[in-house]
């Protein structure tokens, strides 16, 4: 965070937009946080190089019965660059109904020919880019076209496809391969695997099978290597008879005739995989099944299961075999850097690890043992497919490990896309999956060096990739975890507590999950850095409140009767077992009661709190005022509002009935005449009959009704003061988040002194809801104006794409995904790669330890997104970074390192230079891997597998080497 700060200073003093973008800039609704999920399910995923040779980089492809509400031509299947999904060709163009893509897999139709590879989809669905299809179509990056013309495709439902040459180095060409469930042509039989040579769909063999019967699918394996049998193709599924024999769920096809392959199996086969279990070493590989499998002939199995050649073999799992429980892809991933180690099979499907209850869905397998790719507190993964993906090609980006279905969040929030983030799934994009509650800019160590950051509370299992259960921070560039212990967050709050913090401490109120799967309602301070829990038992609490906290404020007092410090409001009666109704004041040690606090016939509840002092003259000073759904306070008659001097309760106004929401203390004419005034929504009856409702101002003699509609009555949930444009010429206004907006729409308005104007409106596929405001300050001391943050449950807001989270304001840039770390040898190239939005209009300026780059030649992109030097050396060694512009402001991206430590460019094992490969090397590479040493010129010496890091694959290099000498 330091680091961050010292380059926001340095970008208060420079500024690399060119003078051409520092046009007209207006506030506006920010994608930042947008909704970057697919809803339904995802089947298949492929990545995919629609140009070839082209400039574009591959694309991740997912396809299935997904995509999104805002936008139709995503149905089916959608194009996954890094940042958004976007259209291929169109898709379903509605939403999927019955119809759905199965599989993806790419084929050159006309193998040596000049027509390059093309993106083939298959499924159970007629019509996809307006191009009507009978269940198997072809993308060529421009359009989708039928597989088989004049009605003579496959007609029924394709479970997988794959590409395969029937007779290896024969004159045949590959074709590619389809099963599952239809007829071919005008067969008006039913078949379960056919072939595509290019021109016409055939039949497999014989063709002979059940109507009720399924191929799921198929793999290519060569049993025996480099010997003479060649390759064969093998089909897995719920069939019992092919080609007029019987045949137990699985079969191989030789290019002659299918036959079983050892015992059969048992039950249905969902997947085949190929796996080579110890990569470059002599094995051979092998064929995988998983499926809800029991047994092959006397053997008994356990969804999951191996053929050695002769039999099927019994591998243990942690997965239960009874009950519905089943393996339905196996997929072989470099789990490298997902932290999983070598190549593994990758397992997903409806299941998890029992007894130990470690993984929801997913598991590794790497030959020995099984791991699980999860957690119990992580969303449930019913995983179809898996995916490696890496968005910035050669550049230091890791790739990231997909998991594509249903991923299901608490809250029963689901999504299709999930991907590891080294300790769970989390889905894409940088907003938040379920409802955010509470928004509040808070700055952990006062006047230090670390910039102020956005927290967000709700009930969450984490915010942008990030797994923070109930609360995270934003800190302008991406979501940092808390580790609170808290599951659902309700209110935030800043709260003086001299003898504790020299600044203003942080209070959470929410639930804590408790032994024997109970919750305890409490409040925790965020002080210095260190959770403490808000008791007079201290950490040995465990129902601290005995109902929902619903607000907190952060008094100041004035060192007359109001006391300073926390206050908690909510639907309690008691706090630490003492009585407190509806409302309770921290006093350091002990929570205590305000009078007798608050009361109703039906279930009273404190949900707003704010400080003000109506009268700056008047010797009583500061009140705190609170609204809620109340009707009586300390035993007066005082409706849903009343103050708290001190000492007792009190009307504000002659209002005796009703209900109050939140409240906001504002001058809405500055230096002008209008009097500070405390703004309020909701429904208030008055001494003398009259009632007023929706938005209401008190100004400290009269109430006023400033926005009022037919019921249902806007419904204010947090308010905010705001300057949309900075130092420009807008002023500084009140900011509403409402509900029941002109009827029944959530969204955000604005006070102008006399109207309310609607500055954007919440969308979701379901009910949105908007619950929290803040303004934060992305860039602290920088150049850029604040943003004003939305919270809820919505996946858009005013038009733009938002998950739960939103930003209003000039529309400054972001950095979506910042260039990666390299590690390159002396004459090797080296990319960096930036991902930035914010306008159409970016303008981008390299640097290397703070000084701009320029295009020479061997250096080029300097002002492009992306940054390209060739033939590095180590004078290139440094920090790169870049400044994103636009007319409303710059950004600057996090560091990235370029190290080039390796003078030779090959390794020969001698890593300690004394001429010689001996036991010397040996200790000194092992003292390198044990120290994860990257950036040492020993690692070029003995890194034999060149991934620029020294590991197990380096092992049989380097005795190798020392055999050799």
């Amino acid at each position: 965070m330091a680091l961050r700060s010292t380059f926001l200073a340095a970008l208060c003093c420079i500024n690399f937009a060119p003078q051409e973008l520092m046009g007209q800039c207006d506030p506006g609704w920010s994608d930042q946080f947008r909704f970057n999920d697919l809803l339904g399910g995802v089947e298949s995923f492929l990545v995919f190089d629609e140009d070839g040779p082209g400039p574009r980089d591959p694309c991740l492809f997912a396809a299935g019965y997904c995509g999104t509400p805002s936008n139709s031509s995503l149905y089916g299947i959608a194009r996954w660059d890094g940042m958004r999904w976007t259209s291929v060709g169109g898709g379903f163009g509605v939403e999927p109904g019955w119809s759905r893509i199965r599989t993806l897999e790419v084929f050159d139709e006309d193998g040596e020919g000049g027509a390059p590879p093309r993106l083939f989809a298959a499924g159970d669905f007629g019509r996809i880019g307006g191009t009507f299809v009978d269940d198997v179509a072809r993308w060529d990056g421009a359009e989708w076209t039928s597989v088989g013309v004049g009605g003579q495709g496959l007609a029924g439902i394709v479970y997988d496809l794959i590409v395969f040459d029937e007779d290896g180095a024969g004159p045949m060409t590959k074709c590619l391969f389809g099963c599952g469930q239809f007829e071919v042509g005008d067969s008006h039989y039913c078949r379960m695997v056919a072939r595509w040579d290019g021109i016409n769909w055939t039949v497999v063999g014989s063709g002979e099978g059940t109507c009720h019967s399924n191929a799921y699918s198929l793999a290519v394996l060569d049993e025996d290597g480099t010997g003479p049998l060649g390759a064969a193709l093998y089909a897995g599924g719920d069939f019992s008879w092919m080609d007029g024999m019987e045949i137990q769920r699985i079969a191989r096809w030789n290019g002659q005739a299918w036959t079983q392959v050892g015992a059969g199996l048992s039950s249905e086969v969902k997947s085949l995989c190929v796996f080579d279990m110890d990569g470059h070493y002599p094995g051979l590989a092998r064929l995988f099944a998983a499926g809800h499998l029991t047994s092959s002939g006397d053997t008994a199995l356990n969804h999951f299961t191996r053929w050695n050649g002769a039999a099927w073999e019994e591998i243990e799992t942690p997965i239960p075999l009874s009950g519905l429980s089943e393996i339905q892809v196996l997929k072989v991933l470099d789990h490298v850097a997902a932290g999983f180690g070598s190549p593994s099979l990758t397992a997903g499907g409806w299941f998890r690890f029992d007894p130990r209850h470690e993984s929801n869905g997913v598991g590794v397998w790497n030959g020995n043992e099984w791991s699980a790719m999860g957690s119990a507190d992580g969303p449930y993964v019913y995983a179809k497919d898996f995916v490696s993906f890496d968005d910035d090609g050669e550049g230091g980006r890791p790739p990231r490990v997909l998991a594509g279905g249903y991923l299901d969040e608490q809250n029963y929030v689901s999504y299709s896309v999930g991907t590891w983030n080294g300790e769970d799934w989390v889905s894409l994009g940088k907003g938040i999956k379920s409802e955010v509650t509470s928004l509040i800019s808070f700055d952990s160590d006062g006047e230090g060096p670390q910039a102020a950051e956005l927290y967000a509370g709700g009930n969450f299992s984490g915010a942008g990739g990030v797994v923070s259960p109930g609360v995270a921070r934003w800190n302008g560039y991406e979501w940092r975890p808390i580790s609170l212990g808290m599951h659902a967050i309700n209110a935030m709050c800043k709260f003086p507590e001299p003898a504790v913090c020299a600044h203003d401490c942080l209070a959470v109120a929410g639930y804590r999950r408790i032994e024997g799967g109970e919750y305890s309602s409490e409040v925790a301070a965020l002080r210095d850095q260190s959770w403490i829990r808000l008791s007079s038992q201290g950490e040995a609490a465990e129902f601290v409140f005995d109902g929902e906290i619903r607000c907190l404020a952060g008094v100041q007092g004035d060192g007359r009767a109001l006391s300073p410090g926390l206050y908690a409001g909510g639907s309690f009666s008691t706090v630490d077992g003492a009585p407190c109704a509806g409302i309770a004041h921290w006093t350091g040690t002990a929570w205590t009661n305000l009078g007798e606090g608050v009361s109703s016939d039906y279930y009273p509840s404190v949900t707003a709190m704010v400080e003000w002092d109506e009268d700056e003259s008047d010797p009583g000073g500061a009140r705190l005022f609170v609204a809620g759904y109340f009707e009586t306070a300390g035993g007066i008659q005082t409706g849903g509002i009343a103050r708290w001097d001190g000492y007792s309760w009190s009307r504000v106004g002659d209002v005796v009935g009703g209900h109050a929401g939140a409240m906001i203390v504002y001058d809405d004419d500055t230096e002008g005449p209008h009097p500070r005034s405390l703004y309020t929504s909701g429904y208030l009856t008055m001494e003398d009959g009259v009632t007023l409702w929706g938005i209401l101002r008190w100004n400290g003699a009269e109430w006023d009704q400033i926005y009022n509609d037919e019921d249902p009555f806007v419904q204010v949930t947090a308010y905010a003061v705001f300057d949309e444009d900075g130092e420009g010429a807008a002023p500084i206004a009140l900011y509403a988040l409402a509900e029941n907006i002109d009827g029944y729409q959530f969204g955000l308005l604005r006070w102008d002194g006399t109207d309310w104007l609607i500055v954007g409106i919440a969308t979701r596929r379901f009910t949105p809801t908007v619950r929290a405001l803040a303004v934060f300050d992305e860039d602290g001391a920088g150049p850029n104006a604040s943003g004003l943050f939305v919270g809820g449950l919505f996946d858009a807001f005013g038009g733009q794409s938002a998950e739960g989270i939103a930003r209003y304001g000039l529309k400054t840039p972001y950095i979506w995904q910042s260039p990666g770390s390299l590690w390159k040898r002396d004459g090797e190239s080296a990319l960096f790669d930036v991902q930035a939005d914010g306008s159409e209009n970016l303008a981008y300026q390299w640097r290397r330890d703070g000084v701009p780059l320029a295009d020479d030649g061997r250096v080029v992109g300097a002002q492009s997104s992306r940054l390209r030097i060739a033939a590095v050396n180590p004078a290139d060694q440094g920090d790169y970074d870049v400044i994103v512009s636009n007319a409303c402001g710059q950004v600057a991206s996090r560091p990235a390192r370029l190290d080039v430590p390796c003078l030779a460019g090959r390794a020969d094992g001698d890593i300690n230079l004394d001429g010689r490969v001996n036991a010397l090397d040996l200790q000194v590479f092992v003292s390198t891997v044990l120290n994860d040493d990257r950036s040492a010129d020993r690692v070029c010496r003995a890194d034999f597998s060149g991934d620029r890091r020294l590991g197990f694959e380096d092992v049989s290099g380097l005795i190798d080497a020392l055999l050799d000498r």
